[in-house]
């Protein structure tokens, strides 16, 4: 059993440079979106600390619901790429389309959300004094 999971390891190993290829813009992806959120609380805490933790709070809210959508691209591309690796197409289409309303339905259910319960004089973000 060993010796199969090696040679199975040691096939692989070509494979390697377009894994790097495909992982390299990810990572990229994720270290300036988490310097985002950095750079403009560093930038804001020079002018404001009232601004800087303003924004920090609204960064933290958009990291988590850009969370909550990453979970839902991921889900649906494990099983969309499922299907079309067993040869079902019509299955992979209809994953992909409730993948599309899936999205489509929680961005307006946040939206409204957003929209109904957001208050810009909430006494969290108030100046105190």
């Amino acid at each position: 059993m060993n010796n199969r999971i090696m040679n199975l390891f040691i096939e692989r190993q070509d494979d390697s440079p377009k894994l790097m290829k495909l992982a390299i813009p990810i990572v990229i992806e994720t270290v300036l979106f988490m310097l985002l959120g950095f750079v403009d609380v560093y930038m804001l805490s020079r002018h404001s600390d009232l601004a800087a933790s303003g924004v920090n709070a609204a960064s933290q809210v958009i990291v988590v619901l850009s969370m909550v959508f990453l979970m839902f691209s991921t889900a649906g591309s494990i099983q969309i790429t499922q299907y079309l690796g067993a040869d079902q197409k019509e299955n992979a289409s209809r994953s992909a389309a409730l993948a599309l309303v899936l999205h489509l339905v929680s961005g307006l259910v946040i939206s409204l959300l957003v929209f109904l319960f957001f208050r810009p004089d909430a006494p969290l973000y108030r100046r105190a004094g």
